[in-house]
């Protein structure tokens, strides 16, 4: 059955572990991850706007193109990652529960809601206090403007004020409190 994947425009995508099963057991294993996305994301003209490797499942924002292609992007990941877990972790059997879910989002407050879901999953799991502490999201790169070569800027976030500091200001009282990117805006 066909995935109903838009020519463009923003999607939210979600995999998890087989049997909500631990993906990754190591930091380590997050970097490497990282570096398939940053590979493969070039090679399927794909955006990741935002993300977030939690330990037994992944989110990511993704901007789609008339060129990009999605389910090959999700494919290499699932199964470089999958050969990295066999070599190195002594992993038998599959990784990843079944295929790639993905939602497709509407409008810019959509994608502006959708990354702050996702980048208070580790908060909202107990792992950090508070989302900056979480290295493994985008969350540094709209907050603080930490460089982050996996993160392509949301449109949605460039619309939220011509000046850069404003911007980010703006994000993080959003991030922590949702009436604030309506009064800002």
């Amino acid at each position: 059955m066909r995935r109903n994947i838009p020519e463009f425009g923003p999607v939210h995508v979600i995999t998890r572990g087989n049997n909500r099963q631990n993906l990754f057991s190591a930091d380590k294993d997050k970097t490497y991850f990282c570096s398939l996305v940053r590979k493969y994301k070039e090679e399927n003209n794909i955006d990741v706007h935002h993300y977030c490797l939690m330990t037994n499942h992944i989110h990511m924002v993704l901007g789609i193109h008339l060129e990009s292609r999605l389910s090959r992007f999700m494919q290499q990941l699932n199964i470089c990652y999958n050969r990295y877990c066999k070599k190195i972790l002594g992993f038998t059997g599959h990784l990843f529960e079944g295929r790639f879910k993905c939602y497709i989002i509407e409008n810019d407050l959509s994608l502006l809601f959708r990354g702050k879901y996702i980048e208070l999953n580790p908060v909202r799991a107990r792992i950090v206090a508070g989302p900056e502490d979480f290295p493994f999201s985008s969350y540094r790169y709209y907050a603080f403007g930490t460089e982050d070569c996996l993160v392509t800027t949301s449109p949605a976030f460039i619309n939220l004020s011509p000046d850069e500091e404003a911007r980010r200001k703006i994000y993080r009282d959003f991030v922590v409190d949702e009436k604030s990117i309506l009064e800002n805006s």
